[in-house]
C-alpha cells in the first residue's frame, strides 16, 4: 500500500511533471541558439508606489548578440575577447547566466523605434589607452536594475547578483548595448495588438575609432500569452540579410550585363550590316567601267582621268569602311571577351604582319616586326584576338614607355605554340616599377589599375598604395582576359633596359592535305572542292545588297544560275521561305539543296516591324521533312551576331553557321563552305 500511495500520488506526480517539465524549459533556455525573452508587467498597485511597469528575463544566447554587435569593430580588444571566452566556457560547465531589467512605465509609452541606434564621446581622463562611454539620449529605452541570474546546472537553485559592474570599460559597454537594444525589441513587442507577429529589428552602431557604422539585422516572434506577459524569440538574421542583398546586386548586375549585351549585339548587329552593305557597294561601282560624266562633251584623256579618281576614291572608300568595320568589331569583341560569351573563330593565318597591322598599317623603323622562322608557317588561329592583344600593347609601349622610342614585335611559332614578345625603352618611373617587383607585374593586369599616375617624382614608394590607381584603363585586365580566350596567357617584365610584353598561345600548324586524306589534316585544302552540279541553292536576307552578294556567293560556290534562288525581296517572299524551302526538297529528290539564311528578317508589320528568325524557320522545316529528305538538306546561318550563345543557337537549329563579312574570294568562300559540307555529306 505505501509502495502504491508513493507511486500514484498525486501530488508526488505533480511534482515529478513540473520537474520533468523545469528540466525541460531549461534545457531550452540554456541551448537554444535563438535569444528568448520573457516579459511579465507589474501589477498597478505597484506600479503606483513607483515600482517598475515590467520586469524583462532575458537568455543566456544575448551574448550571441553583443558578440555581433562588436565582432568587427576595431576597438575590440584582444581582452574583451578573452573575458567572452571565459563567459563562454562557464555556459558550457553549466552555469548560464540569464539578464534580468526592468522597464518603467515611461519607457513602455514611448513610441516604438524600428532600429536602435548607439554613438560614442571620448571619455576625457589621464588613461594610456582611449576610453568612450555611449553618448546620453533622452528617447532611448534605458533599462533600470540590471541583474544577473546565475542557472547553477539543472538545479533548482537559484543565486543572483545584483548590478554586476565589469571591470573592462569596454565588455561593460558591450553589455550596455545588448540591453539597451532588447529593451527597446520589447518596447516594440508590448505595443504588437495581435497574439502573434513576425518584427525585424534593426541594430546600428558607430564605432567610436574608425567611424564606420555596423547594422545587424535581428527577426523576433512575438507571443502573447495573456494581457500582462509575452515571450519574444529573436535571432540574428544579419548574414541571411546579406545574403540576400548579395543576391539581389547579382541579380541587378547580371540584368545590366544582358542589358549590356543586347545593347551590344544590336549595336554590332546594326552597324555591321550597314558597313557591309557600303562594302557592298564600292565593290560594285569598282566593278563598273563606266566613266563619270555630268553629260557635257568630254575628250579621251578627261574621260580616263575621272574614271582613275572615281577608282581611286572607291579604294579610299573601301579601305575607310573597313577600317571603320575593324574598330567595331573589335570593340564589340572586347564587349563579349569580358562577359565571357566571345567564342573563338579559328582561321588560317597566312600573313602574320598584314593580320597584325590591319587594312593600312606596315611596319616601319619605329615598329619593327621579326618573326623566327622566317616567314611563319601557315597556322590556325583567331586573327581578330591576335590583332586586338598586339595593338594594345603597342599602345601601351607608346604610352609608357620612352617617347618616340621604338617599339620592336618578336614572334616565334614552335611547338604548335605562338609566342609574341613586344618591348620598348624605359619611359618615365621606370625605376619605379622595377623596384616594386612581381607586384608591378600583377597590378598592370588588375580591372582598373594604372599604377603611373602615383608614380610621382619624390614619393616613396612603400606608401603607394594600389587600391587608390582606379581609372578607366581595363586594358591589361582586357589583354589578359584575350589571353585566355585564346587558350593562352601573358605577362610584363620590367628589366633595368628595356619593358617586355609577352603572349603565349596555342597554334595549329597548317598540313595541306587533299580532300581523302582529311581525316588526319589540321586544315582542309578546299582548292579542289566543288559543291556537285545536282545542288539546289538558296539565298535569304532582307538587304539588297546582300541579297547580290548571296547570289555571287553561290555562284562561286559552283551552283548553276538556273538552280540559284535569292529570296528576301519582299514580306511575301520572307514569309513563303519555308514553302519555297519544302518545295524544293520535296520535288528534286535525287538533289542536294544548299541553303544561306540570314538570322534576322526584317517585314513590315501593322504597327512596327517585326522580325522573323531565319535559323528557326530552318527548324521548322527540318521538323517537317522526313529524314530521308532532310539528309540531303544543308543549311547554313549567316549573322553578324556571333557570340558563344549564338552560335550554339545556330547549331541546334541548323547545320552550321558561317560568318556576314565583306566579299569574299573563291578560294576563301569554299574555305568555309567545304568543312561543313564534307562534314554533312562526305566527301
Amino acid at each position: 500500500v505505501d509502495v502504491h500511495d508513493t507511486a500514484f500520488n498525486e501530488k508526488l506526480r505533480m511534482r515529478r511533471r513540473l520537474r520533468e517539465l523545469w528540466r525541460m524549459v531549461a534545457t531550452i533556455w540554456e541551448s537554444s541558439s535563438d535569444i528568448i525573452a520573457v516579459s511579465v508587467k507589474s501589477s498597478k498597485r505597484r506600479q503606483n508606489k513607483g515600482g517598475c511597469a515590467a520586469t524583462v528575463m532575458v537568455s543566456p544566447t544575448l551574448e550571441q548578440l553583443e558578440r555581433a554587435i562588436f565582432s568587427s569593430s576595431s576597438s575590440w580588444t584582444p581582452a574583451s575577447k578573452q573575458q567572452q571566452s571565459s563567459s563562454r566556457k562557464r555556459r558550457d560547465l553549466g552555469y548560464a547566466k540569464a539578464v534580468v531589467f526592468e522597464l518603467e512605465a515611461a519607457d513602455l509609452s514611448v513610441a516604438p523605434k524600428q532600429t536602435s541606434s548607439f554613438s560614442y564621446v571620448k571619455e576625457e581622463f589621464d588613461s594610456e589607452h582611449d576610453s568612450y562611454r555611449l553618448k546620453n539620449d533622452n528617447n532611448r529605452v534605458n533599462p533600470k536594475r540590471v541583474r544577473q541570474i546565475e542557472l547553477l546546472g539543472m538545479n533548482d537553485d537559484t543565486s543572483t547578483t545584483r548590478d554586476t559592474m565589469m571591470t573592462s570599460q569596454h565588455h561593460n559597454g558591450v553589455r550596455q548595448e545588448g540591453n539597451i537594444a532588447m529593451a527597446e525589441l520589447l518596447v516594440r513587442a508590448w505595443h504588437v495588438p495581435e497574439e502573434e507577429k513576425m518584427l525585424v529589428h534593426d541594430i546600428e552602431r558607430k564605432d567610436p575609432i574608425t567611424g564606420k557604422k555596423k547594422r545587424i539585422r535581428c527577426e523576433a516572434k512575438v507571443m502573447r500569452l495573456d494581457e500582462d506577459s509575452i515571450i519574444v524569440v529573436a535571432r540574428d538574421e544579419t548574414d541571411k540579410y546579406r545574403s540576400y542583398q548579395a543576391e539581389k546586386l547579382v541579380i541587378m548586375e547580371r540584368t545590366a550585363r544582358v542589358k549590356d549585351m543586347e545593347g551590344n549585339r544590336f549595336m554590332k548587329h546594326e552597324v555591321k550590316n550597314g558597313l557591309l552593305n557600303a562594302l557592298g557597294l564600292c565593290d560594285q561601282l569598282r566593278g563598273s567601267d563606266g566613266p563619270i560624266s555630268d553629260g557635257a562633251t568630254t575628250t579621251s584623256e578627261h574621260k580616263q582621268d575621272c574614271t582613275s579618281d572615281a577608282r581611286k576614291c572607291m579604294s579610299e572608300l573601301d579601305l575607310t569602311l573597313r577600317e571603320v568595320l575593324d574598330t567595331i568589331l573589335a570593340q564589340s569583341m572586347a564587349r563579349d571577351v569580358m562577359h565571357g560569351s566571345y567564342a573563338p573563330k579559328v582561321e588560317r593565318v597566312n600573313d602574320i604582319i598584314a593580320v597584325l597591322h590591319g587594312v593600312r598599317g606596315q611596319p616601319n623603323q619605329r615598329f619593327p616586326f621579326v618573326t623566327s622562322p622566317s616567314p611563319l608557317p601557315v597556322f590556325m588561329a583567331d586573327p581578330q584576338l591576335l590583332r586586338f592583344v598586339h595593338k594594345n600593347a603597342i599602345s601601351n609601349a607608346c604610352k609608357y614607355g620612352k617617347r618616340g622610342g621604338p617599339v620592336t614585335t618578336d614572334i616565334s611559332f614552335k611547338d604548335n605554340e605562338i609566342t609574341m614578345n613586344v618591348t620598348n625603352l624605359p619611359g618615365p618611373y621606370h625605376e619605379a616599377l622595377v623596384r616594386m617587383g612581381n607586384s608591378a607585374r600583377k597590378a598592370v593586369f588588375e580591372p582598373g589599375n594604372m599604377l603611373h599616375p602615383d608614380l610621382g617624382e619624390g614619393q616613396d614608394l612603400a606608401s603607394l598604395n594600389q587600391s587608390q590607381t582606379h581609372s578607366s584603363g581595363d586594358g591589361g585586365w582586357i589583354i589578359k582576359k584575350c589571353a585566355k580566350a585564346l587558350g593562352g596567357d601573358c605577362s610584363i617584365k620590367f628589366h633595368e633596359s628595356r619593358t617586355v610584353f609577352t603572349l603565349r598561345c596555342p597554334a595549329k600548324f597548317e598540313r595541306k592535305m587533299s580532300i581523302g586524306n582529311q581525316s588526319d589534316s589540321e586544315y582542309l585544302d578546299a582548292s579542289d572542292f566543288c559543291i556537285p552540279s545536282n545542288t539546289w541553292g538558296i539565298g535569304i536576307d532582307d538587304s539588297r545588297v546582300q541579297r547580290k552578294l548571296l547570289a555571287k556567293m553561290l555562284c562561286l560556290c559552283g551552283i548553276h544560275e538556273d538552280k540559284t534562288r535569292v529570296l528576301g525581296k519582299s514580306n511575301q517572299e520572307i514569309m513563303e521561305f519555308e514553302n519555297i524551302m519544302l518545295t524544293t526538297v520535296r520535288e528534286n529528290p535525287e538533289d542536294f539543296v544548299f541553303v544561306i539564311v540570314d538570322e534576322n528578317l526584317d517585314i513590315d508589320g501593322d504597327d512596327t516591324p517585326l522580325t522573323v528568325s531565319g535559323s528557326h524557320s530552318v527548324e521548322r522545316v527540318r521538323k517537317l521533312l522526313n529524314s530521308e529528305e532532310e539528309a540531303r538538306l544543308l543549311c547554313l546561318v549567316r549573322s553578324a551576331n556571333d557570340s558563344r550563345d549564338d552560335l550554339a543557337l545556330y547549331s541546334s537549329r541548323a547545320h552550321g553557321y558561317i560568318p556576314k563579312g565583306p566579299v569574299l574570294k573563291r578560294d576563301s568562300l569554299l574555305q568555309l563552305i567545304a568543312p561543313c559540307w564534307i562534314e554533312r555529306f562526305g566527301v
